[in-house]
């Protein structure tokens, strides 16, 4: 019996930093258009569920090839409501509405428009190779890693081993979470634990200069610059000597 991947892209209505920022025009397209293409070009997701609350969204959504089966409770759509409780909602409903039970999700959240659907199935082939509960795309980050105090005092967040050198070849390879490009969990693992991370864990590196989260208006229009030159940033990247 084959495994089933489920993709599946959560975009709430009421986003307070860039005013509907889900379905607002980027170099081109509305942004969550991009993680739908991403999604239904990758070998491995057998379907594609938006989760939202806006008949709005619902609506691109749909236009642009995803499948939204139903409306996510406002009360889920909150600034304070939490991904893990959408995405338990859309499963029980999928569940008890048509009997599909997925044996992973794969996690594409809107604002990271420069994702491939190269990056997921690179992202699932490493989880299956694995035998993992759990893989995220990463990017290299400076081991020394601060906290920040509202008068400017830094306290070290990271290990004190990485004080020992100054030799940046010499300290240990680092990589953080980048933004929100993928993540694809074993749904059994992700309900039991309630953690996106749980498990058994494992992480593929992608490129920092795609590796863009967009929270912000300055995110927003430096992404929109790099998506619109990126076929020559790719190759001046590739063969810069």
């Amino acid at each position: 019996m084959s495994l089933t991947f489920l993709g599946i892209i959560p975009a709430r209505g009421g986003s307070k930093g860039i005013r509907n920022k889900n379905i607002r025009a980027f170099a081109g397209k509305p942004l969550i258009a991009y993680a739908i293409d991403a999604a239904k070009k990758s070998r491995y997701l057998s379907r594609t569920v938006v989760s939202t609350e806006s008949e709005e969204i619902a609506r691109v959504a749909k236009e642009y090839g995803a499948e939204v089966p139903f409306l996510r409770p406002k009360e889920l759509a909150e600034d304070t409501s939490k991904v893990f409780d959408a995405i338990a909602h859309l499963l029980e409903k999928l569940k008890t509405d048509e009997g599909y039970a997925p044996d992973y999700i794969v996690l594409l959240q809107p604002t990271s428009p420069l994702r491939t659907a190269k990056d997921i199935d690179a992202t699932i082939a490493l989880l299956l190779k694995h035998s993992a509960d759990s893989a995220i795309t990463v990017s290299v980050v400076e081991p020394r890693v601060f906290v920040k105090a509202a008068d400017g005092v830094l306290t070290l967040a990271s290990d004190e081993k990485f004080l020992r050198s100054t030799n940046r070849q010499a300290l240990e390879h680092t990589v953080s979470e980048n933004g929100s490009m993928v993540y694809v969990n074993r749904v059994s693992t992700l309900l039991s634990t309630g953690n996106f991370l749980g498990g058994k864990l494992v992480g593929i590196e992608t490129p920092k200069w795609r590796s863009i989260d967009l929270d912000s208006p300055e995110d927003f229009v430096l992404g929109e610059l790099i998506a619109k030159h990126r076929a020559e940033m790719e190759e001046s990247i590739t063969n810069f000597k």
